[in-house]
């Protein structure tokens, strides 16, 4: 096989996850492109927990419809996944010892693995039974006992040389267990592909990490943030990171504190960047109106969960489009930035800060849980090839009579450093005239929102392709539009298609806000039929694309926590095309 899709299944605290991240970097590192999605609940212990993992010799697109493999470490891991396994040839294993009730086994091909004796007879404990599983998918998928055996001790070589020994011999355990008791002899083995020098240039990270690394790219030197899933992992990589290039990180009190630092920070000169979710950034919005009017550079990073209020902080969702682009009182323009993949999180996180900084302006990039935990294999960043973006900074000649919002035809001004000789003025909320002095009356607060607002008439045309991502074959009447992490199942759903024959076609903005009106006219003229795709319940792109298309889409949503499978939309392909 060339194509893997596997799952792991168990209650939270049985090390679900981290077997998944071991195997996955095993994989990676064996040669082979790799693709996740994981789930679990808000607890810190308890409930179901699942890890899926695609395995292919080439990119992936997304995490996989049907299942070669489902591991289950205990009952409900059973009860809950093995009647999505309809896949001829493919396999359950669980433990017989915490799976007593197998009559959702029958008919299915199914492997008894007692992880549990098995690790208690290597290691005299059970604690390590999902490194015991590690060992029965790496023999199973064809990656070398070295590779699996170096990347358990690089997973737990900061717990000390007994924790590392102990889960090695459940490796082995487990490994050796596979090859000479299931007799499959890697019957599931994945071809490993000949990469050869290659392989040193294949990056291992997640949607989080990508953000991360995109804003150190940028030149991103201060962080201020507050906890909270599914953003959590953002402040924690910048918090190791970020003071090595000579930047600072602080942990505030609230989501209001750490944006209102962050803002404090840019106006002294700093790129700066907070992370957050959905009930962060609303707690956000008086200071991103403030932003909009004293015309800051910041970036927001919103990693959008279930909602509304709590809801499910664990699961991924789309929710948050609508707030992003107009949720504030009054009417402060900001620009709302979505990436598509692990690599993307990089570029756009790069392209936010830039756009922040160019332009004054606060940005939001919108990423989902789905995305920021999705591990998959990227290039090498070329960092030499890295275009940065820099604010219009205060020369000696306009120091003289310095007006920090003096109106222009692109809305952006000279902006200076404190410090700066004769570079004084007010930042504030209130509306004000071209010294930041506030002034109320009507032609100035309607010029001022002009000069604001002609800020983003630019944006598209500057990005240009950039964007947007397109791909419309010759004689395609039918186009699907998406955006964020949609974009590689959508892909494969037309795959899908093609090889029935169909030409469909696909849009997938990056630039939401302003929105890429140009690009899509031209993209949807001749379509006679568009369906808009996006995880939430309401179709909030569909309704601001009918709104500013006038076009009436078909809107295809999902609000169940989990992403869209690409069957899901290839279904809902042929069924519009037969109406």
């Amino acid at each position: 096989m060339n194509d893997l899709t596997l799952r792991i299944g168990g209650e939270g605290g049985e090390g679900v996850i981290s077997c998944g991240e071991i195997l996955t970097k095993a994989a990676a590192r064996s040669g082979f492109h790799i693709f996740t999605f994981r789930t679990y609940p808000a607890e810190i212990r308890g409930g179901l927990c699942m890890f899926q993992l695609r395995v292919d010799d080439e990119p992936v697109l997304s995490a996989g419809d049907k299942l070669d493999i489902l591991v289950a470490f205990n009952q409900e891991a059973v009860d809950n996944y093995a009647d999505g396994i309809k896949k001829k040839g493919s396999i359950i294993i669980y433990d017989p010892d915490t799976c007593p009730d197998t009559s959702k086994l029958k008919r299915k091909k199914c492997y008894k693995v007692p992880l549990n004796a098995i690790c208690k007879e290597a290691t005299d404990s059970i604690r390590g039974k999902n490194v015991t599983a590690v060992g029965v998918l790496a023999y199973l998928l064809g990656i070398p006992m070295d590779v699996a055996a170096a990347t358990v001790k690089h997973q737990f070589s900061v717990k000390g040389n007994k924790i590392v020994g102990s889960n090695t011999l459940a490796l082995v355990a487990g490994y050796q267990y596979a090859s000479e008791e299931l007799g499959l002899k890697r019957l599931l083995q994945v071809k490993q592909p000949d990469n050869g020098d290659k392989k040193s240039e294949q990056l291992i990270m997640s949607g989080n990490q990508a953000v991360a690394l995109g804003a150190l790219a940028a030149g991103v030197s201060f962080c201020g943030g507050y906890p909270i899933t599914p953003a959590t992992s953002i402040f924690e990589f910048l918090t190791k990171q970020l003071p090595r290039f000579g930047g600072h990180i602080i942990q505030f009190e609230d989501e209001i504190a750490a944006l209102g630092a962050c803002l404090g920070a840019s106006y002294s000169g700093k790129k700066a960047i907070t992370p957050t979710s959905g009930p962060g950034i609303a707690l956000m919005s008086e200071m991103i109106n403030l932003a909009s009017m004293a015309e800051l550079p910041i970036v927001i990073v919103d990693v959008q969960r279930s909602g509304p209020s709590t809801g499910m902080p664990t699961k991924t969702e789309q929710g948050d489009l609508a707030f992003a682009m107009f949720g504030t009182p009054g009417e402060a323009p900001r620009v709302v930035l979505a990436p598509s993949s692990v690599k993307e999180c990089f570029d756009i996180a790069v392209m936010a800060t830039n756009i922040a900084e160019r332009y004054q302006i606060p940005v939001i990039l919108l990423s989902d849980t789905s995305l920021a935990y999705r591990t998959q294999t990227v290039k090498k960043f070329n960092l030499k090839k890295i275009e940065l973006w820099n604010r219009e900074e205060l020369n000696a000649e306009d120091a003289i009579n310095f007006q920090r919002y003096t109106i222009t035809k692109n809305g952006i001004s000279p902006m200076a450093t404190p410090g700066t000789e004769h570079g004084e003025y007010q930042a504030t909320g209130l509306e004000h005239d071209e010294y930041g002095h506030p002034n109320y009356s009507p032609e100035y607060h309607e010029a001022m929102h002009k000069k604001r607002y002609a800020k983003l008439a630019r944006i598209e045309d500057e990005l240009k392709e950039k964007a947007y991502s397109k791909f419309r074959p010759i004689g395609s009447k039918i186009g699907v539009i998406g955006w964020g992490s949609t974009k590689g199942t959508i892909e494969e759903a037309i795959k899908k298609t093609e090889e029935d024959g169909l030409k469909v076609a696909h849009f997938h903005p990056y630039l939401l806000s302003p929105f890429p009106k140009k690009a899509l006219k031209k993209f949807i003229s001749h379509m006679h039929k568009v369906i808009v795709v996006e995880e939430n319940f309401t179709g909030q792109l569909a309704q601001i694309i009918r709104a500013e298309m006038n076009i009436d889409p078909v809107s295809l949503t999902k609000c169940q926590g989990i992403p869209f499978s690409a069957e899901e939309i290839y279904t809902a392909i042929k069924a519009e095309v037969k109406k």
